[in-house]
C-alpha cells in the first residue's frame, strides 16, 4: 500500500496557484493600478481552471471554483480598500444617492427675485449677511441636464445648493463643475468623495456662503468613457462647455458672469478640468485638478486611443490635448490647483509636467502633494478641501 505524500503534485499544483494568484493580489494592491487587476488575477484564474481542475477528486472540482471566486472577492475588497470607491455594499448600487430629492420649482432661478441683481460684478461676500433663518447645512437635489446641443445622453446631474442659497434672498454665488473619475458617475462624488460633508464644512466657515456644485455626467454610463472631448465617441466636449452652461445659467440662482466659475474632477475628472479649463478659460478660469493624466485617454496604448476617437487622426487629437493648448496660449486669468497624492507613482511625474506647463502659460499655479495619499478618494477629499480655500478669494467667497 503507497500512501500519498504530502508533496503530491496535485497539491505542489494547487499551492503554486494559491501563491501565484496572492503574488498577483499584491502586485495590483502595490501597484495601485486597475489595469492590472485582469492581468494578475485573470490569468491566474484560466490558470486555475486549465491546469489546476485536471485529474483532481470531485470534491476539489468544487471546492477549487470556490476558493477562486472568495480569493476574486478578497482581492476586489482590497483593491476598494486602496482607491475608496465604494465604502459600503449600497454604494456599489448607489444606495446613497438614491433618495436625493429633484430640483424643485422653488430652487430654479427666480427672476423677481434676481430682476435688480443680474450680471452684477461684486462678489458675493461684499453685500452679504447671513439671515438667522438661514438654514445650517446646504442640501443635495438631483437635475436632469439635458444635451440639447451637443445630443449627448448624459446621466441625471447632482446639485449641491448652499446655505445661502436656500435663503429667500440669496447671493449670487459662482459654480464650480464637478466631474468623477472613470469607471464612476456623479454618485462617486456623493458618496466616496464626501462632497456634501466637505461644502457645508466650507460654507460653515464662510457664513453660508458656497459655490453652487454641479457634479455633472460627461461619459454616459459606469464605463463608458468620451474622454471629455468631441470625437466619433461623442459631444461630449460641447456637452460640458455649452449645454451644462447654458442650462445652470437658466435653472439656477447664481451668477451668471463666469469669470468666477470653475470646473474640477478627481483622476478622468482631474483631467476632464484640465482640459476644460485650457480649451474654454473664459468660461472656466478656475481649475481643480485631483490626480488628473497629462491627457485623456482610453487606454495605455495612445494609438489606440487615437484610432477609436479621431479614425487614428493624431494631428487632431494633439491640437486640442491640455499640452498643446498650454505650449500655444496664454492663460494670465486662469488659476489652476493641481494636487496628487505623495504616493501616487504613476500621476505623481504628470502632475509635475501640467504644472510647469500651465506656470509658463501663465497661469496662476498651486501645486500639491498630498502627504500619506496615492491614487484615491482620500487625496481627492482632501485636495478639494485645499483647493475650495484658496479659490475662496477668487469666487468672490471671502475678501
Amino acid at each position: 500500500m503507497v500512501t500519498q505524500s504530502s508533496s503530491s503534485p496535485h497539491r505542489s499544483v494547487r499551492n503554486s496557484i494559491c501563491g501565484s494568484v496572492a503574488a498577483g493580489v499584491g502586485s495590483v494592491h502595490h501597484r495601485g493600478s486597475a489595469a492590472n487587476i485582469g492581468g494578475c488575477l485573470g490569468i491566474r484564474w484560466l490558470f486555475c481552471c486549465a491546469v489546476g481542475m485536471r485529474g483532481i477528486s470531485l470534491w476539489r472540482k468544487i471546492s477549487t471554483p470556490i476558493a477562486v471566486v472568495a480569493v476574486l472577492l478578497l482581492s476586489g475588497l482590497q483593491i476598494n480598500a486602496y482607491f475608496g470607491q465604494y465604502e459600503t455594499i449600497g454604494s456599489f448600487y448607489n444606495a446613497d444617492t438614491a433618495a436625493i430629492p429633484a430640483l424643485s420649482t422653488q430652487e430654479m432661478r427666480n427672476t423677481q427675485v434676481f430682476k435688480a441683481q443680474v450680471n452684477k460684478l461684486e462678489p458675493a461676500v461684499t453685500e452679504w449677511n447671513a439671515p438667522a433663518s438661514m438654514p445650517q447645512t446646504g442640501k443635495l437635489v438631483t437635475a436632469n441636464i439635458p444635451g440639447s446641443i451637443s445630443g449627448f445622453n448624459a446621466r441625471e446631474a447632482i446639485i449641491y445648493l448652499p446655505p445661502a442659497y436656500l435663503t429667500s434672498q440669496p447671493p449670487e454665488l459662482p459654480v464650480l463643475v464637478l466631474v468623477a473619475g472613470q469607471p464612476g458617475g456623479p454618485q462617486r462624488w456623493v458618496g466616496a468623495g464626501k462632497l456634501e460633508m466637505i461644502m457645508n464644512q466650507f460654507a460653515l466657515a464662510h457664513q453660508g456662503l458656497a459655490p453652487v456644485v454641479a457634479v455633472v455626467d460627461p461619459n454616459g454610463s459606469t464605463l463608458g468613457n468620451t474622454m471629455c472631448m468631441d470625437s466619433q465617441i461623442a459631444n461630449a466636449g460641447t456637452y460640458l462647455s455649452v449645454d451644462v452652461p447654458i442650462w445652470i445659467k437658466r435653472h439656477l440662482n447664481m451668477q451668471t458672469d463666469t469669470s468666477r466659475w470653475g470646473f474640477g474632477g478627481f483622476s478622468f475628472g482631474g483631467t476632464c478640468a484640465l482640459q476644460m479649463g485650457t480649451a474654454h478659460p473664459d468660461l472656466y478660469p478656475n481649475i481643480i485638478d485631483l490626480s488628473g493624466q497629462i491627457e485623456p485617454a482610453r487606454s495605455a496604448n495612445r494609438n489606440h486611443t487615437i484610432q477609436q476617437a479621431f479614425n487614428g487622426d493624431v494631428r487632431t487629437f494633439d491640437a486640442i490635448t491640455p499640452l498643446h493648448l498650454l505650449k500655444k496660449n496664454s492663460y494670465p486669468d486662469s488659476f489652476a490647483y493641481i494636487s496628487v497624492g505623495a504616493n501616487d507613482a504613476h500621476y505623481g511625474p504628470g502632475a509635475r509636467i501640467v504644472s510647469k506647463a500651465a506656470k509658463a502659460a501663465g497661469m496662476q499655479v498651486v501645486e500639491a502633494q498630498l502627504a500619506g495619499d496615492g491614487h484615491s478618494w482620500a487625496s481627492a477629499k482632501t485636495g478639494l478641501g485645499q483647493a475650495l480655500n484658496l479659490l475662496a478669494p477668487r469666487m468672490g467667497l471671502s475678501r
